[in-house]
């Protein structure tokens, strides 16, 4: 993301709100936090723990769930499958399901960069379109609803998505009338990483195709969105333009009204 107002680039995790699960671990009931890119032990003293590593020790589950949450951004989702099935019931504590968002923004970084080292080698695009397909659909799909139900239009007609690399424009094309409705959204991993993972992939009459600084407002952010606007010939396009959003109890909105200039 680019820096917004002079000031320093908005951090992908800074808009994702912190979460924490509880690990069973030396017959109680320990907390582990994700909070600002990072996973953190509440109730241990990392340092004393790693000195009884070094000792001969064995890790406690707390330990071992900090170390399988970097260890995991490596493996491919088959492995990730298949080390699910060998922790069984474990699988939960030392892979907290609370931290999902988190760990697949984390997923679609790690994927993006070995697209990139390997020059873009299919296996990490399938994987990446897969996991952009899977989060941003539904909420493509959303919007349209949305957008058809306010421009009298009775039918969604098509939709598609198209995965373009990290860095290459985004955008939406489409058309829609008083029957229906097509759309196109080229879009990328970043999408998971700053949109979908901060909850912006629902903002009332908007699709946001990205995020591009910090907003004027302490909290907000600015973004590039999705409006559709009528044309002479009576039907609408989708219009991309730069907007702010702020978040609310409600979620994210626009901070002004009325369609994309």
């Amino acid at each position: 993301m680019t820096a917004g107002h002079g000031e320093d680039p908005v951090r992908w995790y800074e808009h994702v709100p912190a979460v924490t699960a509880t690990v069973p671990c030396d017959g109680e009931e320990h907390r582990v936090t994700w909070r600002w890119g990072k996973f953190k032990l509440d109730d241990h003293d990392l340092g004393s723990e790693r000195a009884m590593l070094m000792l001969g020790g064995q890790p406690c589950p707390c330990l071992q769930a900090l170390q399988l949450w970097g260890e995991q951004f490596g493996l491919r989702p088959e492995q990730l499958e298949t080390l699910r099935r060998t922790l069984g019931p474990r699988a939960n504590h030392l892979l907290p399901k609370e931290m999902e968002v988190a760990r697949e923004a984390g997923m679609a970084l790690s994927l993006e960069r070995a697209w990139q080292r390997s020059r873009y080698f299919d296996q990490q695009g399938r994987l990446l379109e897969r996991q952009l397909r899977d989060r941003a659909m539904p909420a493509l799909r959303a919007h349209l609803t949305e957008a058809r139900q306010l421009m009298g239009c009775r039918t969604i007609r098509g939709v598609r998505l198209k995965h373009v690399a990290a860095g290459q424009p985004t955008r939406m094309e489409g058309l829609m009338d008083s029957v229906s409705v097509s759309a196109t959204a080229s879009l990328s991993s970043r999408w998971i990483v700053d949109v979908w993972a901060a909850g912006l992939a629902s903002v009332p009459g908007a699709f946001v195709l990205e995020v591009t600084g910090r907003g004027s407002a302490p909290g907000s952010l600015a973004v590039r969105a999705v409006r559709w606007e009528r044309q002479p010939s009576g039907s609408a396009e989708p219009v991309a333009a730069p907007m702010e959003v702020v978040r609310t109890e409600e979620g994210w909105r626009t901070t002004e009204a009325g369609p994309a200039r």
